[in-house]
């Protein structure tokens, strides 16, 4: 009887004991769970900073590729220094400008590159300019393009340029981009008020395709 009432009472003080551990142990577990989760949070919270990290340095990456790229296609795009002829026509009655044109050699495709802009007197608007563009291959035609659209009374003025920023795409070399490019600086030479001499533009039209630079 003492035997098993020990027995009983020393499984009952073993069971409590046992129980007591066990709320501690399960206090414990949870503990130790708890900072377990924190620290995976903290590590995903970790690992999502550096993958976002990296993603973002790809993207600057591929951004900075693509800038360069661009610029490239740009430069590709770009024709290297090119002389341009303006002519300005000066109407001989109120020496105004009526007519301005700008010829330019593209040696990539061989032919010429013409780009114009005319006075249009109308009631509405008297200084209304529409452009005009051509491309022609040999001097013979622009020389004789030229004479038919500008008027042999009238006076020349030629200023020969250096562009440095000429596109191979035609399309993109308008009169307005000329113009706006136009700078004093590139200026090589120039005759203004001159009277019509067809040797003359021959000549001036010979040597923007004999003089150019393919770099």
């Amino acid at each position: 009887m003492n035997n098993n009432n020990s027995d009983r009472l020393l499984s009952n003080n073993d069971g409590e004991i046992v129980l007591e551990n066990t709320y501690f142990n399960n206090l414990f577990l949870i503990e130790n769970k708890k900072i377990e989760n924190k620290e995976m949070e903290n590590k995903e919270m970790e690992n999502k900073e550096m993958e976002n990290k990296e993603m973002e340095n790809k993207e600057m990456e591929n951004k900075e590729m693509e800038n360069k790229e661009n610029i490239n296609e740009v430069l590709m795009n770009k024709l290297p220094e090119c002389l341009v002829l303006k002519i300005e026509e000066i109407d001989y009655e109120n020496l105004e400008i009526d007519n301005t044109i700008y010829i330019f050699y593209n040696a990539h495709l061989d032919s010429y590159v013409l780009r114009g802009k005319r006075k249009v007197f109308s009631l509405n608007n008297l200084n209304n300019k529409k452009p005009y563009s051509f491309n022609c291959i040999n001097v013979r035609n622009l020389v004789d393009f030229l004479t038919f659209v500008i008027c042999k009374k009238n006076l020349w003025t030629y200023t020969v340029y250096n562009y440095d920023k000429l596109y191979q795409n035609q399309k993109q070399n308008t009169f307005d981009f000329l113009n706006k490019s136009m700078d004093k600086r590139y200026e090589i030479a120039g005759y203004d008020n001159a009277k019509f001499d067809k040797m003359q533009l021959k000549s001036n039209l010979k040597l923007l395709k004999n003089m150019y630079n393919l770099d």
